[in-house]
């Protein structure tokens, strides 16, 4: 549910026009052969597939003449947006820029940029420069300031960079190829994943599979190959992790995988560092209806009240998650046999829509609440 309070009186058959809260970006690279410039086209609504195409505008967000030194085909290998959608981090051969500002980009001519245009409100710096061209580039969902680029090469050399403040004007980037026994070999490194449960460990893909370190902030950190447990010796061209948390309430079931797109062997998946909590427990066979909670007033704004039927005493949960799954409250009860109604304090909880669960030893009953 959207909540909105209209500003004048509303009619029959007025239309109101309310923003969805969720938003979508898509941020297409391109080089132009005809006039030999980079640039990056970005929309606001990839996702609307049913608009005219006049309705869906492609705004040029990156000043012309972005410098490069050759290597066109190779040119726009990495680009990366931030989790919260203010920054994308793209590279153009082996310079590394970071476009800003985006939340205030709201509108066409405030992205599409034209020299005229006083409305232009992205802001784009170059913040390092790598001795090999960029493969790729990897954000901390967590964290916007710590992001790594690895790059290309064979031979002595490194590939692996790391910087914890990239969001700065002085964004500094440092080699984290390691040294000695523990050092990642000499070859590209193709892509790269910062561990949304845990910002310390990083998996490359590489030329010759998987690597991965459980920490990156190390001066050196040791890199461990992980070629033996199933993944082959094989080029990593691609890693994703699935960042939404695990949970039963949100119905994701594949929280912190990740998944390594090799060259020619097909797609690898690992679940080692699933992240969120468990699965619902095991509840006794009951009718839909019976597994739901009667809560109200719903929308609430301080107290809802959670009407409850016990077959059995019993120890009772009542937790508040929110849609990505992560539980933002809990409370517990000892209760007898019986219909309990039960008081949820909710005024120190955020306006959203959530969901309440009430646990007990045998079964599991759940109900959406809207919190405002």
């Amino acid at each position: 549910p959207l909540f909105y309070t209209t500003t004048e009186a509303v009619y029959p058959d007025d239309v109101v026009k309310v923003q969805d809260t969720y938003q979508a970006m898509l941020a297409v690279p391109l080089f132009s052969q005809k006039d030999d410039l980079y640039r990056i086209l970005l929309t606001r609504k990839p996702v609307n597939f049913d608009v005219l195409a006049e309705d869906q505008p492609w705004a040029q967000i990156t000043v012309d003449g972005l410098e490069h030194s050759g290597w066109e085909e190779y040119a726009f290998r990495a680009l990366k947006f931030s989790k919260d959608g203010e920054h994308l981090y793209f590279a153009v051969v082996n310079k590394l820029y970071r476009a800003s500002n985006l939340s205030n980009a709201r509108t066409y001519k405030q992205l599409n940029y034209d020299e005229d245009n006083a409305d232009y409100a992205v802001e784009i710096e170059e913040i390092s420069t790598f001795s090999q061209p960029i493969n790729t580039i990897a954000v901390d969902p967590n964290d916007a300031d710590r992001v790594i680029v690895t790059v290309s090469g064979y031979g002595i050399g490194d590939h692996v960079y790391f910087s914890s403040n990239a969001t700065t004007s002085g964004a500094s980037f440092h080699s984290k190829d390691g040294s000695g026994i523990t050092r990642l070999p000499d070859f590209p490194v193709y892509a790269a994943v910062i561990n949304v449960g845990n910002g310390e460990q990083v998996v490359l893909g590489t030329h010759y599979g998987i690597y991965t370190t459980e920490n990156i902030n190390d001066i050196n950190p040791e890199w461990v190959n992980q070629n033996k447990n199933g993944m082959p010796d094989v080029m990593v061209s691609d890693l994703v992790q699935q960042i939404h948390v695990h949970s039963w309430t949100s119905g994701v079931r594949n929280g912190g995988h990740i998944y390594a797109g090799t060259h020619g062997r097909g797609i690898f998946k690992t679940d080692e560092w699933a992240v969120g909590i468990d699965e619902a427990p095991e509840t006794t066979i009951e009718t839909a209806a019976a597994a739901q909670l009667k809560v109200y007033p719903n929308p609430v704004a301080d107290i809802a009240s959670i009407e409850y039927t016990l077959t059995n005493s019993s120890d009772v949960a009542i937790q508040v998650y929110d849609l990505n799954g992560r539980l933002v409250k809990q409370t517990n009860e000892s209760l007898n046999r019986g219909t309990h109604t039960l008081a949820l304090d909710v005024a120190d909880i955020e306006p959203g829509t959530y969901v309440v669960s009430v646990r007990s030893a045998t079964s599991t009953k759940s109900a959406r609440v809207v919190v405002y």
